[in-house]
């Protein structure tokens, strides 16, 4: 993730953007319109920032894991179909 405020690089920007929040507690808790108001900061660049602590979030609590299982079935499922419609007979194959 890139940063660009004229007159600074990426490193002076985000120490910038964590004193005006307080931190990575406060960029975490701060409201969408507050991030808008930063110079360099647009929808796409807000939106990576709040994806990225959404992430954070969900790899300390564990729920990855239980995305990743949920994605594998759906790909089992998507070959079993792509099997059948082809009829290729696999190892699952009826």
């Amino acid at each position: 993730m890139t940063l660009a405020i004229t007159g600074k690089n990426a490193y002076d920007s985000a120490l910038s953007i964590l004193r005006d929040f307080r931190g990575l507690r406060g960029l975490d808790r701060a409201r969408i319109h507050d991030l808008l108001k930063v110079p360099g900061l647009g929808s796409a660049k807000v939106a990576q920032i709040t994806a990225a602590f959404e992430l954070g979030k969900r790899v300390c609590a564990g729920k990855l894991a239980e995305i990743y299982e949920y994605c594998k079935r759906d790909v089992d499922t998507a070959r079993q179909v792509y099997r059948r419609l082809t009829f290729t007979k696999g190892p699952d194959s009826p």
